[in-house]
């Protein structure tokens, strides 16, 4: 047996041309045992094994996988629409388009302030004119919906509708059966100016707009629009309008085409009269609408239930996913939605055998407060499920998120999955999946701790050493030691075991009794996923 430790010499001779020559003088060194300068402590019931790899050794990692996203194509998992029509307010803009011949409500109303119902409404270029009938008066308001102060009296007319106000006169439409017509006011100080009857065309009218050259009576009871020439003589042309609905209330003009209020559905009509088959439903915010108006370039409608004006315009088309490559030549994608509904995020197949001590990272940020999770997928199943953002989050930042993998598995493609709420959403800038790789064994230490027991071994230093804890040959503990001189020490304790209870409540937040419920959960045991398993208690 040879004995290293001790004290060693040696000399050595050049074999060539004078086999005699040689260094005479002895070379001696000393082999000590150096003494440990780490120590590993378990807690554990089970043997560990410890794995300590210098971060010094050339050739440390090897990325396996890089997805920055600039020319790949990731892609959602949808049962519905993928897009969705809204105004862009907080939502991320690049992903829209525009779109044509769509029209919903914005958002934005105002209140008339009236304790009786508004009849009809005119946008005139700086301030808004609404009609009230039962008050018998008309009432101006800013662009933003303000009440100025301003109004006047119209005793001896019905208000119906009003249109035309060029910032000095308003017509405004009576309801007077035969004596029905559209009457001019100055709106300084509520003159009345001068006026024409319409009613041998029509004894109810219902709107009336101004196409800048003509004016354009609807009647409700022939349900047809007329024309009437500036002086207010009938110019013998009408169309129809009872084709698309019986309840035609408010008519305006875009300035290419007229628009009519019709049982809570704004109909289009080009200047001859015909239907051209586009409408948008306004009947979601007020059961009656009635007066119609064109502020470019948006409508607004009065609703007679809600004593409200109501603002309706064209959305743009936006992408519930959006990828593209920034201004630096980096790519990104993200997903946003309208709605609260489950998002998956996939990427492209690629085909991959992950081994245990590979690590993901994942740049991103999200404005979720949901959990959400990544997905190790294969063949469409879940491999595993870890979480990259808990459920409560409140750092909106961005961030680097590092995932330890535990086993050996075949994935196909990685998913990121969460539940999103209106206007939440999530930023993936880059995915990595790297794997450590060494020249020789020598940059590697392997300890085994017996059961609550303590390893001490010498480390080379100064030096850096990323390490891994496997117990039962999964991962279950990684630390970063930086060694010097002094002595260190490290501690595996073992993660208490909590048990998880569902609970369940009404909307008033009253206990309901978990016997009252058939209660289904998806787990994962020993690496194996399972599902759907019934449960007998609220014990999880």
């Amino acid at each position: 047996t040879l004995v290293l430790l001790g004290t060693w010499k040696y000399r050595f001779r050049i074999d060539e041309e004078e086999p005699s020559a040689y260094n005479s003088t002895w070379i001696y060194f000393n082999v000590i045992i150096q003494p440990p300068n780490f120590e590993g402590i378990s807690e554990s019931e089970y043997t560990t094994r410890w794995v300590l790899t210098s971060t010094a050794t050339t050739g440390y990692t090897v990325e396996e996988f890089t997805e920055d996203l600039s020319g790949s194509n990731w892609y959602l998992s949808l049962s519905g629409e993928d897009s969705f029509y809204e105004f862009p307010g907080t939502y991320l803009e690049d992903n829209t388009t525009a779109t044509s011949d769509v029209w919903i409500y914005t958002g934005e109303h105002w209140d008339t302030f009236g304790t009786n119902q508004p009849q009809g409404i005119a946008w005139g270029g700086t301030n808004f004119w609404v009609t009230i009938m039962a008050d018998k008066e008309a009432y101006e308001y800013t662009s933003d919906g303000v009440y100025t102060g301003d109004h006047f009296d119209t005793p001896t007319i019905l208000p119906n509708e009003v249109t035309g106000y060029d910032g000095t006169h308003i017509w405004i439409l009576n309801w007077g059966g035969v004596n029905s017509g559209l009457h001019k006011y100055r709106v300084a100080d509520g003159a009345h100016i001068s006026s024409f009857i319409t009613g041998a065309e029509d004894t109810q009218p219902m709107g009336v707009t101004w196409d800048g050259s003509e004016f354009w009576v609807l009647g409700g009871g022939n349900k047809r629009v007329y024309k009437y020439w500036v002086g207010g003589v009938y110019a013998f042309f009408s169309f129809d309008v009872s084709g698309e609905g019986d309840s035609p209330r408010g008519i305006t003009w875009d300035g290419t085409h007229f628009w009519v209020v019709n049982a809570g559905v704004v109909y289009q009509y080009n200047a001859g009269g015909v239907y051209t088959g586009i409408n948008f439903i306004v009947g979601g915010e007020d059961i009656v609408m009635n007066g119609i108006t064109w502020k470019s370039p948006n409508f607004w409608l009065t609703g007679l239930v809600t004593k409200e004006a109501y603002e309706y315009g064209e959305p743009l088309d936006i992408s519930k996913k959006y990828q593209a490559v920034g201004p630096t030549g980096q790519g990104f994608v993200y997903i946003q939605t309208d709605e609260t509904e489950t998002l998956e995020l996939n990427t492209p197949a690629i085909n991959l055998d992950l081994i245990s001590a590979d690590k993901i990272t994942i740049d991103f940020n999200t404005t979720s407060t949901n959990k959400i999770d990544l997905k190790l997928m294969s063949g469409g199943s879940e491999l595993k499920s870890i979480e990259i953002s808990p459920q409560g989050n409140s750092d909106f930042t961005d961030k680097t998120v590092v995932i330890n993998i535990d086993a050996n598995y075949t994935i196909d493609k990685l998913q990121l999955e969460g539940i999103f709420t209106d206007m939440n959403n999530l930023y993936i800038q880059n995915v990595s999946i790297y794997r450590y790789s060494f020249i020789t064994e020598e940059d590697l230490t392997k300890i085994s701790v017996d059961p609550d027991g303590v390893k001490q071994v010498f480390l080379e230093y100064p030096n850096t050493y990323i390490s891994y804890v496997f117990e039962q040959d999964l991962l279950v503990y990684t630390f970063n030691l930086t060694l010097g001189s002094s002595f260190e020490t490290i501690i595996y304790k073992v993660p208490k075991i909590r048990d998880c209870y569902i609970t369940f409540y009404d909307s008033n937040n009253e206990y309901l009794s978990f016997n009252l419920f058939i209660t289904y959960i998806n787990y994962t045991f020993d690496d194996d996923p399972v599902l759907m398993e019934r449960m007998t208690d609220n014990i999880i």
